[in-house]
């Protein structure tokens, strides 16, 4: 993945692997403004199942909370990005959103229930495996397979790293610079939970796929956006 080296084919469509809560909003208002408003489509999760490679096929970029397995909806596999964020924040931030949504399937205001229902089966290993929409994969074998699609991803950034991950983002793809960066966060100020020391150890329990993740993907990405400085 070294920035400035992956050259956009006149046909190649971007799909932004969106997990959520990594700061996609933010990179979504990019995305639209660097291959424009008209060729950018984003799919709700629950007209997943509606899209059509034929009705698609006309997007420079797609983007949908959906896994690896996206291409299957497509005449051609994508060219792939996507966004990592460290697990407890996510998982915090996770639940967070849940607690703002009391009519959602997956309320509780158990967080440790949380944590074992929707957090397991949500893990950002999930999606980059795809193993939302796929076979079940466990243990090694889903992160060696996650780690081996994230770097199949042109570029991935790294929610902590945000204004980093933009430039790397733009140096890839040849694109100006963002002059200007609105980072967009949908929750309210201190809406976001607390944790004590047995929510993180929990979280850190669910999460070890994802920490190792996270982990392993940090150093290439630091290395990665000190090249495109």
């Amino acid at each position: 993945m070294p920035p400035g080296r992956f050259r956009l084919k006149e046909n190649d469509q971007i799909f932004f692997l969106h997990i959520p809560k990594t700061g996609g909003m933010s990179l979504k208002q990019i995305l639209k403004h660097r291959v424009g408003e008209d060729r950018f489509h984003q799919i709700p999760i629950h007209k997943f199942g509606e899209a059509h490679a034929q009705e698609l096929a006309s997007y420079r970029c797609i983007r949908a909370h959906w896994d690896y397995g996206f291409f299957r909806a497509l005449s051609r596999k994508p060219v792939y990005i996507t966004m990592l964020r460290q697990p407890v924040s996510r998982m915090l931030s996770l639940y967070g959103m849940i607690q703002r949504k009391p009519d959602s399937r997956w309320y509780t205001e158990d967080i440790h229930r949380f944590i074992d229902t929707i957090g397991a089966q949500r893990l950002q290993v999930h999606f980059l495996a795809g193993t939302i929409s796929g076979r079940p994969l466990a243990g090694e074998g889903l992160l060696e397979v996650a780690l081996t699609r994230l770097e199949e991803c042109a570029c991935y950034g790294i929610t902590e790293y945000f204004r980093l991950s933009a430039d790397l983002l733009c140096a890839t793809f040849g694109w100006p610079k963002i002059s200007s960066l609105e980072i967009r966060n949908e929750a309210a100020l201190g809406e976001k939970p607390q944790a004590d020391r047995e929510i993180v150890a929990h979280i850190e329990e669910t999460c070890r796929m994802d920490l190792k993740l996270y982990q392993v993907a940090l150093e290439p990405f630091l290395a990665r956006t000190a090249s495109a400085a």
